[in-house]
């Protein structure tokens, strides 16, 4: 009896229009290029990062102050680094 009533009530269900189904698919694949885009494509691209690993300050002039300072840095990131300016700042002055 169920069994009846269940194909009865399958055989009247009707398919989606043509027009809605295109405009289904056409949505969806809007959104998954979309996800691309925004997820994947900044996940290929590469990121530079610079990580100082080690520094040493030297005496060159026998002054018993430092005026030579030494640094390791290391790219960690994915891309080619370029340094344009090394900024130190001692006591809240910065020299360049």
């Amino acid at each position: 009896m169920i069994q009846k009533t269940l194909l009865k009530l399958w055989r009247r269900r009707k398919a989606v229009s043509p027009v809605i189904a295109t405009i289904l698919l056409i949505a969806l694949t809007v959104t998954a290029a979309a996800i691309v885009y925004f997820v994947v494509v900044p996940l290929l691209r590469g990121n530079p990062e610079l990580v100082l690993m080690d520094y040493e300050l030297a005496d060159t002039d026998a002054s018993d102050l430092a005026d030579e300072l030494t640094l390791t840095l290391n790219n960690v990131g994915t891309a080619e680094a370029t340094l344009a300016t090394i900024t130190v700042i001692r006591n809240e002055e910065a020299a360049n």
